[in-house]
């Protein structure tokens, strides 16, 4: 399943970073999301939300990715592909078949 997620993300992320004129020329489990040289804030919730909609299309997802677990104090899981990965599994999966790498 994580494998299906990452290709759900790779175009989304491509997108989002072509839009806010992010330069990356790979997108991985490593690459970063947020922070400096990266999305702001503002992206960083479009890009969400974008996740969002695509999540609902494809696994009937009706949740949110910013709950307060997410927003809560201490390691963001939208520092990079992977902690996002490991988010949206762990929102998907309860029993962690998401877990393994993409790549």
């Amino acid at each position: 399943m994580r494998t299906r997620i990452f290709q759900i993300l790779e175009p989304i992320v491509t997108e989002c970073f072509n839009v806010y004129g992010i330069d990356v020329t790979e997108i991985d489990e490593n690459t970063t999301l947020y922070g400096t040289g990266h999305l702001d804030s503002i992206a960083l919730v479009t890009l969400i939300s974008d996740i969002e909609y695509a999540l609902a299309q494809s696994h009937a997802f009706r949740g949110s990715l910013a709950d307060d677990r997410a927003m809560s104090p201490g390691r963001s899981p939208f520092r990079t592909i992977g902690t996002l990965l490991d988010l949206i599994c762990s929102v998907l999966d309860s029993d962690h078949s998401c877990k393994g790498s993409s790549s």
